[in-house]
């Protein structure tokens, strides 16, 4: 019976991560915050952080690339995928509270 169970909850973690795919809103949310939620992160952290934000300390380390070049998992795509989300977020944050001048 615990395999059933186990079963039937695999079952439903894959219709959920199907209908998150199927859905171009919830996949691009998905693929904004997918290292947030595949670490185990909610909406919210426990310092009342928002879902945007993303631990920076992990690009601090030579271990979060592979090699100097413009693969996947290389250097510049690693950092360059990382610092248009730094930008993101400031331009979510710059709107959210409408300061005048934040972005040219």
């Amino acid at each position: 019976q615990a395999e059933e169970l186990e079963g039937e909850s695999r079952l439903k973690d894959l219709k959920e991560a199907f209908f998150v795919l199927r859905d171009d809103r919830e996949r691009k949310f998905y693929d904004r915050y997918r290292l947030h939620i595949l670490s185990g992160g909610s909406s919210q952290s426990d310092q009342g952080t928002p879902a945007s934000y993303f631990d920076l300390w992990l690009f601090f380390t030579p271990n979060c690339y592979k090699g100097f070049d413009d693969s996947e998992e290389g250097f510049y795509s690693v950092y360059g995928r990382t610092f248009d989300r730094i930008w993101t977020n400031e331009y979510d944050i710059g709107i959210l509270i409408r300061v005048k001048g934040f972005i040219s």
